[in-house]
């Protein structure tokens, strides 16, 4: 039987991350967590994740440079979670590296999906 897909949720808030792994092991994944992207970047080398979940709003380093520091190790797709519903904040995640952007609250059936479809489609092209 295949393995289960490996998710590396990013978020220093704790309870985001906790509701996060709930969710998606649930949802057929095998979960792990960092709290910030320091810890991300040396999880990303012992785990080979198959999907990154990224929070914009963290300290140093903040998610824009962890997202910057995952793409110059790893062409992991990577989600961005964001409470930055600005205008275009979608394209400007795109634009920098990532595969797609979630708004905070997050739907917990549309992050499933979108978190199923990218494993999916990195399965498909390697």
């Amino acid at each position: 039987m295949k393995e289960r897909p490996r998710v590396l949720i990013v978020d220093d808030d704790q309870g985001v991350r906790t509701l996060l792994e709930l969710a998606l092991s649930h949802g057929g994944f095998q979960v792990f967590s960092a709290p910030n992207g320091s810890s991300a970047l040396l999880q990303i080398r012992v785990i080979q994740p198959d999907l990154v979940i990224l929070d914009l709003l963290m300290p140093e380093p903040d998610g824009w440079r962890t997202l910057q520091k995952i793409r110059e190790v790893s062409s992991v797709p990577i989600l961005i979670l964001t409470a930055l519903d600005e205008a275009g904040m979608a394209k400007k995640c795109l634009a920098r590296g990532a595969d797609g952007c979630l708004f905070k609250p997050i739907d917990m059936q549309v992050l499933h999906t979108r978190a199923w479809a990218l494993v999916q489609e990195r399965a498909a092209t390697v």
